[in-house]
């Protein structure tokens, strides 16, 4: 038996609705947001990671956005440490923080704590270096669903530089990532927080997602990553290997007409949202909270009457 703090963390797929009533909720508790998501690190990566507005910022505090340029790489066990830290550090001054995000592994990071990966081992990642540009990353995303699936699961197949660095870790020890976290993971958050999942429909969270992406279009995401290159953005930067990057970059090329691109987008967000909502079942603290249902006000309300007896009630999960 634990006692609860009074934090909530407000994860599901992406362009499920979780920004507004994030918001909605920060301002009803007189929160802070602390976003666990992957991609909202990079700075100048803006519109393809739906990064909160300057407008929505100035509404509600956000941490752990902005942290690295997109040429840097990050480790979640090092994104999860600096984040326990922000919401420990928000609790000690009596405010409350809103874990916001779509990601599954920081929020297991963060959450539960995650071992910090140790330095790489240069003569076996030059050796995956090679297989990665005479093979694809197809052939390695392949090699790390035989060996790690959960590991696999996290990360976004075109994703050359996440998915050589999790083969290049249990290629190291032969161990997956859940023994790796079991045996060498740090300490996790001192209380746990009311953890809620928010769901839509199939049909709805997919017309969601395309909306969003052609929104995403017309707001200048081909411009923006399109700047960077000029400024000297390599296009195998870490922060480029996000989702829709690689179409993104195909367009700029002259090799995919906009149309298809967006399409390409579609496609793979969706089935990205799959990949999340699975990774989400498996967590058996969420609560669910469809919006179809409930809407956003009813969410809101709801997550506020739980929120207010969860810091003094017993946890007995």
């Amino acid at each position: 038996m634990s006692l609860r703090t009074r934090s909530v963390v407000i994860v599901g797929p992406t362009a499920v609705g979780k920004t507004e009533l994030a918001l909605d909720l920060a301002e009803s508790m007189g929160g802070e947001i602390v976003s666990i998501d992957s991609r909202q690190i990079y700075r100048e990566l803006d519109i393809g990671t739906a990064k909160p507005s300057a407008r929505q910022r100035r509404r509600v505090r956000h941490h752990m956005v902005d942290l690295i340029g997109p040429g840097q790489a990050l480790s979640a066990g090092l994104f999860g440490a600096a984040a326990r830290a922000t919401v420990e550090s928000l609790e000690a001054s009596g405010r409350t923080s809103l874990l916001v995000g779509g990601s599954g592994l920081y929020l297991t990071a963060t959450i539960d704590g995650l071992f910090v990966a140790p330095q790489p081992d240069s003569a076996l990642r030059e050796r995956l270096a090679i297989r990665l540009r005479e093979h694809g990353t197809t052939a390695l995303y392949d090699d790390l669903r035989r060996r790690d699936p959960a590991a696999a699961s996290e990360i976004e197949p075109g994703d050359g530089v996440r998915i050589l660095r999790a083969l290049e870790l249990t290629l190291a020890d032969g161990r997956q990532r859940a023994e790796r976290w079991e045996t060498d993971g740090g300490h996790g958050l001192r209380a746990m927080p009311l953890m809620l999942c928010l769901t839509r429909t199939r049909d709805s969270l997919y017309r969601r997602i395309d909306k969003r992406t052609v929104e995403m279009f017309e707001a200048g995401w081909p411009q923006e990553v399109q700047r960077l290159l000029e400024k000297g953005l390599a296009p195998g930067a870490a922060g480029l290997q996000s989702l829709g990057y690689a179409e993104i970059l195909e367009h700029l090329a002259g090799g995919l007409p906009q149309n298809r691109a967006i399409e390409a987008i579609q496609r793979r967000t969706r089935r990205f949202a799959k990949r999340q909502m699975t990774w989400f079942r498996r967590d058996r603290r969420l609560r669910w909270l469809d919006l179809d249902r409930v809407g956003s006000s009813g969410a809101r309300d709801r997550i506020l009457r739980q929120w207010k007896t969860a810091g003094t009630l017993p946890d007995d999960n």
